[in-house]
């Protein structure tokens, strides 16, 4: 079966399924429909890849590939309903922690596109990784040959191993951020500061990831172990508890990192502020 007689339908209109079903109408398949809860979702992706919107999951035309592009907590209801209506169509989902054997038909697997998504962010899907499982060798090999034709970056990966991968992403990715969003607000609130001048610092922090591994690229008062900053910080956000908690929480882990890879021991220091230990 070439790419364009192939037929695929996606379930979501999300982030994920708008930078995937674009880049595989960009590849040459025929993106069939496109469905969510809300019409106006379902119609701006569905004009985008010239496909048809559809708001009642019921409606869904039949197709030779489901991609399944939703939350976690209503995939496995879409997934086994869908997949007993559509038993010979391969059934897909993209998530980094659900299992495939939410699928309840003999063809099924996943691909997982490991990035951050945004709708209305450029991105260049042949450098995201992919990775993918299948319910048998046919389905993985049709698995694969789809994933290839978003990118060259894909690689067979279990469930355990992918959920692990997952997790790390989002403390790579989304818990990185929002380090970003409450700088953001600290700089804001506290001085007045714009974000923008943290760039060139995050510009950079993410630089060194390429060539040197995070604890060896880890700077700052905690790896350092200098009290006297940390507990300025801490009086600092004295008005901020969540965020003194998070400084708290970071600073005792990059310290206790720090130790395990030195083998050192950090003296007591009767000036560490109340709850913090190292």
């Amino acid at each position: 079966m070439t790419p364009a007689d192939q037929q695929i339908a996606f379930i979501g209109a999300g982030n994920v399924a708008t930078h995937m079903a674009k880049a595989l109408r960009n590849a040459g398949m025929k993106i069939k429909a496109v469905y969510s809860h809300t019409l106006a979702s379902a119609q701006t992706l569905a004009a985008e890849v010239e496909a048809d919107a559809i708001d009642d999951i019921a409606d869904l035309p039949e197709a030779n590939i489901f991609v399944y592009c939703v939350k976690d907590d209503v995939l496995p209801e879409i997934a086994a309903i869908n997949s007993l209506r559509f038993p010979n169509a391969l059934h897909i989902h993209t998530s980094g922690s659900t299992p495939a054997n939410v699928f309840l038909n003999q063809w099924h697997g996943i691909i997982y596109p490991m990035q951050t998504f945004s709708k209305n962010a450029a991105l260049n899907f042949s450098e995201v990784r992919c990775y993918i499982e299948g319910s048998n060798r046919q389905s993985l090999k049709m698995i694969d040959n789809l994933a290839r034709s978003l990118t060259s970056h894909v690689s067979e990966l279990n469930t355990e191993a992918r959920l692990c991968l997952h997790a790390a992403a989002v403390f790579a990715c989304n818990f990185a951020n929002h380090c970003f969003a409450l700088a953001e607000k600290l700089l804001k609130e506290k001085a007045g500061i714009p974000f923008e001048t943290l760039l060139p610092l995050i510009d950079e922090t993410v630089r060194k990831a390429h060539h040197l591994s995070p604890v060896a690229a880890q700077t700052g008062p905690a790896v350092r172990f200098d009290q006297n900053i940390i507990n300025k910080h801490l009086e600092m956000l004295d008005d901020m508890p969540q965020m003194k908690n998070i400084y708290r929480t970071m600073t005792e882990s990059i310290c206790h990192t720090a130790l395990e890879t030195t083998n050192d021991q950090l003296r007591p220091d009767e000036n560490k502020g109340p709850g913090f230990r190292c």
